[in-house]
């Protein structure tokens, strides 16, 4: 077969497949068609979408310049849909000197490279700034970058909070600086914060404190590090945990003894504990040596013959053997017991009114005497000295007392002796009168006789 008659034969077959063709072109035709509504209407729904959003969203062409904005982005940047028209670019948005970073940024996207949120400083059309993060990726047509779409979050509240959060936290370090008592701030078990008292009192710098080798249980006497471990333990359930008194150990072995008061903090993102610790070594060795004292005191008072006691709020909080034995109750008894049970009414007034307005000579002692009235039912008089003391940081009255019955009634049988003794004594002058009376009368009759008979 020659070249012409092939030539023809390949005509008639592609003229017998014509309408075939025609079919699958109309069919391409019509799927290209539709590929367009589709892409319209992906186009539209994406419109839509973005017009949703509350953050700006954008696309940009490889020079920068804005192709596509939402209505947040117009609304955030002042701009109208005009300003669009006529163009604007988007790393111009964006303020001066951070134009060369954005740009830069822009470049890196471009090239393949992925990049996390970016934070810029960026103008509106009236010149006015705030911050955002932007997030953006690279449009990509037939396999190659053509521009850059993103969104844009506004973090003018956040900034807002971490300047308060940074001058909170500034307050903070000034005050816990300042303060008398140490101040700790640990976290997952390690001590991230420890101000200058924490320094002195232990004796260990704060690059030891922050060391990540550093165990802050060697900071707690053995015997309180289960009572530590445990508070540590109801903190991370979120539990409150009241002040506890526990023992610390310095770097040099000395022994502190403080209250702790802890409370749950949220410190660079993560839970923490917040710590005040108060040294109340020298209050523990004050108090032993007034407990001490006390029992020294109550020894004291034990011993002696006379009763003793203490009123406070109306009521006795001590008393010792021998004025439980002059009132006739217990000791136990009378603890609590309300003081006119015993004291009559008039007797106690009188005495809260001297020593009350004796407080501020706490030394003055008021001299007293009072008749009781005993469990059985006995009057006793007693002869009290008493004077306003402090008892457990508050003021209260403080008393001596002795039984003075048998003197006042010795007093009584004297003073009725004393009595008989005077109406005598005045009947007897009375007598003596009447007869030194009767004697000159006799004498001056006699004397007048003798001088008749004369």
């Amino acid at each position: 077969m020659d070249d012409e008659e092939e030539k023809k034969e390949k005509l008639i077959n592609e003229v017998k497949h014509l309408p075939q063709q025609i079919t699958k072109l109309k069919a391409l035709k019509a799927k290209r068609k539709r590929a367009e509504e589709v892409l319209r209407e992906s186009e539209s729904g994406y419109i839509e979408l973005a017009d949703l959003l509350p953050q700006p969203v954008f696309e940009m062409d490889e020079r920068g310049d804005l192709t596509f904005a939402n209505r947040n982005a117009f609304e955030a940047f002042g701009y109208t849909q005009e300003d669009f028209i006529k163009g604007v670019n988007a790393i111009n948005l964006v303020i001066p000197e951070d134009r060369d970073r954005a740009e830069n940024n822009m470049q890196r996207i471009l090239s393949g490279e992925k990049l996390g949120g970016n934070e810029y400083m960026v103008m509106r059309k009236d010149g006015s700034t705030f911050p955002v993060i932007i997030h953006s990726a690279p449009i990509i047509h037939e396999g190659k970058a053509v521009g850059l779409r993103g969104i844009m979050i506004d973090i003018t509240e956040r900034k807002r909070a971490e300047e308060a959060l940074k001058e909170s936290e500034g307050k903070f370090k000034t005050l816990a600086e300042q303060s008398p008592s140490m101040i700790f701030i640990n976290k997952k078990g390690r001590v991230v914060y420890a101000n200058k008292k924490c320094e002195e009192l232990m004796g260990y710098t704060r690059e030891e404190f922050y060391s990540p080798d550093f165990d802050f249980l060697c900071l707690i006497a053995p015997e309180s590090i289960k009572k530590v471990k445990s508070s540590f333990a109801r903190h991370e359930k979120d539990a409150e945990v009241e002040p506890y008194e526990y023992s610390l150990i310095t770097k040099e072995g000395k022994r502190i003894e403080a209250i702790i008061n802890t409370t749950l903090i949220i410190y660079e993102k993560e839970k923490a504990i917040l710590g005040t610790v108060t040294d109340i070594t020298e209050r523990k060795r004050a108090e032993e040596e007034l407990k001490k004292s006390e029992e020294r005191y109550r020894s004291l008072v034990e011993d002696i013959n006379d009763g003793y006691f203490i009123i406070q709020d109306g009521k006795f909080v001590y008393i010792n053997q021998a004025f439980a034995d002059l009132s006739g109750y217990t000791k136990e008894g009378m603890l609590g017991m309300e003081c006119v049970r015993l004291f009559p009414q008039k007797y106690l007034e009188r005495l809260s009114k001297d020593n009350l307005k004796r407080k501020e000579d706490r030394e003055h002692v008021v001299q007293n005497e009072f008749e009781i009235l005993r469990k059985d039912e006995e009057n006793l008089v007693l002869e009290i000295r008493s004077r306003v003391i402090d008892y457990h940081g508050r003021s209260a009255i403080a008393g001596i007392c002795k039984n003075i019955t048998e003197r006042k009634k010795a007093e009584m049988a004297l003073k009725e002796k004393v009595k008989e003794l005077e109406k005598w004594y005045q009947i007897t002058v009375d007598r003596e009168i009447k007869m030194t009376q009767l004697k000159n009368r006799i004498q001056e009759l006699e004397s007048k006789g003798s001088r008749k008979r004369e």
